[in-house]
């Protein structure tokens, strides 16, 4: 029963750190995502933090980006204006993310 336990408590560790090491994973040096409900992603890119409205699909395209949907950084920069270089940006880099992660994407018109 010991051996049992013991293999299963390994188990379980092992599984914690592949999963520890997954969070903190950036396809984009410096830039990650985090998916914010069911049509949104947050975009966190040195210190700035924008939104990004991308709809959810079912079949192919998995996801539609809607390219103008950054409209401001988030507190503590809302003072800043978010330029469309900026917004530019912000959507290669979920594109480069979702390319890696193997979703399919397309672009509200």
């Amino acid at each position: 029963m010991n051996c049992l336990i013991d293999n299963l408590l390994r188990l379980v560790r092992v599984q914690w750190r592949r999963m520890r090491k997954w969070q903190h994973f950036q396809p984009v040096p410096g830039v990650w995502f985090e998916h914010k409900g069911r049509d949104e992603f947050r975009c966190h890119e040195q210190g700035y933090v924008a939104d990004v409205y991308v709809e959810l699909q079912t079949g192919t395209p998995q996801y539609l980006i809607d390219p103008d949907s950054p409209t401001k950084w988030l507190p503590p920069h809302d003072t800043e204006v978010l330029t469309q270089d900026d917004r530019a940006r912000i959507v290669n880099n979920l594109c480069h993310t979702l390319d890696y992660f193997g979703r399919t994407y397309g672009f509200r018109r």
